[in-house]
C-alpha cells in the first residue's frame, strides 16, 4: 500500500525444549528470565504453554511452544460486551471498558483520539477481541503489546527531530 497501517498487536512466542519434563503442562504459566552474575533478574517472556510435544524417550526431551496472554485473550468473543455498551461514548471509555471486560491490566496512558465520541455501528454476531484492539491501535496510530511485566502497553514510534534516525527499541528473537 501507499500508506502505513498501525495494526501491530502481535503476541510474543517462546519455544524451548526441556530435559526430564513430566506431565501435561499445557495451559501452565511460564516465565523465562535471565541473570548474569550479580545483575538483577530480567524477565524475557511471560506466557502460557499452548503446545507440548510428546516426550522423546531416547533423550527425555519435551518441546514446548508458549504465547503471551494476548494470544488467548485476543481470541475472546466480545460481541456480547459490545452489544451491552451504552452509546455514544468516548473512544477512551470504550477502550477502558474493553480492557476491564478482558481482565487485562493496561499501562496508564492517554491516546490521541481518546476524547472522540463514537456510536454503535453494527450489531455483531461474533467479534474477536484482537480485532477490536487492533482497530483501537490503528485509530490512535500506536502499537499494542503485552510487555514483560504482563501488562498491555500502547507504544508509539519516536518523533524524529533531526535528520539522524533514532533506534526504536523492539523485542528481538533470542536463540540460546
Amino acid at each position: 500500500n501507499n500508506y502505513l497501517q498501525f495494526t501491530g498487536c502481535n503476541c510474543s512466542k517462546a519455544s524451548f525444549t526441556l530435559l526430564g519434563a513430566s506431565g501435561n503442562l499445557k495451559g501452565q504459566s511460564v516465565t523465562i528470565t535471565i541473570k548474569s552474575g550479580t545483575t538483577e533478574t530480567i524477565t524475557l517472556f511471560h506466557g502460557y504453554v499452548d503446545e507440548q510435544e510428546t516426550k522423546d524417550y531416547t533423550t527425555g526431551a519435551v518441546s514446548f511452544v508458549c504465547y503471551d496472554p494476548l494470544y488467548t485473550i485476543g481470541q475472546t468473543d466480545v460481541a456480547t460486551w459490545y452489544k451491552n455498551l451504552s452509546f455514544p461514548l468516548t473512544l477512551g471509555s470504550f477502550r477502558a471498558s474493553l480492557f476491564t471486560y478482558l481482565g487485562l491490566t493496561v499501562v496508564a496512558t492517554t491516546l490521541v483520539n481518546d476524547s472522540i465520541q463514537i456510536d454503535r455501528q453494527y450489531i455483531p454476531v461474533n467479534l474477536a477481541a484482537i480485532d477490536v484492539i487492533k482497530a483501537i491501535c490503528q485509530i490512535n496510530a500506536v502499537y499494542g503489546i503485552i510487555n514483560r511485566s504482563g501488562q498491555f502497553e500502547f507504544r508509539t514510534l519516536p518523533t524524529i527531530t533531526s535528520t539522524t534516525y533514532e533506534e526504536v527499541a523492539f523485542y528481538r528473537n533470542i536463540d540460546y
